[in-house]
């Protein structure tokens, strides 16, 4: 019987080595706070969809989550964050989702994203990573908060190469 390449190729990448993820040495507190702004000026929403993805990658680099709602302006949520923390660092995730047209039969929204980390005490050297995640809605009723979770998964992973850009500093 033969094996077609793509299936001969499946099988061998099947038995390689899955790639870890990066582990602080220690235990570290994070106190984390993730935002929905919405594009029409309206409320500010406590995000609880991104956060939950966030907190699990916190977890996974041996990093303690500490969960905090943050409200306010966009200038002070970095400050109200860093309020009440006590050593480790401060993580502040801000989405914004956007309609921007329907294509295809399906509506398209981009959810821009900065995520800042910082140290508590030096709020200015914060490590800001700053990205945009397209996204494609099926039904016109779907608004900002189901363009927040179609983009989670994607939000998650760059927050992860966010921290472990931190432990690899930690680490120098």
């Amino acid at each position: 019987m033969r094996l077609t390449r793509p299936i001969l190729l499946a099988l061998l990448l099947a038995g390689c080595p899955k790639p870890t993820t990066l582990q602080a040495p220690a235990p570290v507190p994070v106190r984390v706070g993730s935002v929905l702004e919405s594009a029409t000026e309206g409320p500010v929403e406590a995000d609880t969809t991104a956060l939950d993805a966030i907190v699990a990658e916190i977890e996974a680099r041996n990093l303690t989550p500490v969960a905090v709602e943050v409200s306010g302006p966009h200038r002070k949520r970095l400050e109200m964050l860093a309020q009440g923390a006590s050593g480790g660092v401060i993580l502040l995730v801000e989405s914004t989702a956007r309609y921007s047209t329907q294509m295809n039969g399906r509506y398209r929204w981009t959810v821009e994203v900065e995520a800042k980390l910082a140290d508590p005490e030096a709020l200015d050297e914060a490590a800001v990573e700053s990205f945009t995640v397209p996204v494609h809605l099926l039904y016109a009723h779907e608004r900002e908060n189901d363009a927040l979770i179609a983009a989670t998964p994607s939000i998650a992973r760059r927050v992860g190469a966010l921290l472990d850009d931190w432990i690899r500093a930690q680490g120098q």
